[in-house]
């Protein structure tokens, strides 16, 4: 069976991709280092998994709320973000992905 997406695979992604990047080139990253969208029956409930755990996770988000998840990325314009410890080093994501493990108390979709 197909894991599920976790924020941690969009972090990834972003982190691949230089720490910022625009939503497009977001999700065909998470499906390259997943290697498909397996677990997800067409493409658009992938593409709209990735955007709803973005929103979760991004300050500007109405759905972002703080008691319930830490701000990982920032919207820079529309339909383009990035982590929100630019800039990137392979340090300060490991720090950021332990805060978001400290904090976690069940899977993060």
């Amino acid at each position: 069976m197909a894991e599920t997406l976790i924020v941690e695979d969009i972090m990834e992604a972003l982190a691949n991709l230089g720490g910022e990047a625009d939503y497009g080139d977001i999700v065909t990253e998470v499906e390259r280092e997943r290697g498909g969208t397996d677990g997800y029956n067409d493409y658009e409930a992938f593409r709209s998994t990735i955007a709803a755990i973005i929103s979760l996770h991004c300050p500007q988000s109405p759905k972002f709320d703080p008691a319930k998840a830490l701000p990982l990325f920032k919207r820079t314009m529309r339909a383009r973000y990035r982590l929100t410890n630019d800039p990137l080093t392979e340090e300060s994501l490991k720090v950021l992905l332990g805060e978001l493990r400290a904090r976690r108390t069940g899977p993060i979709r």
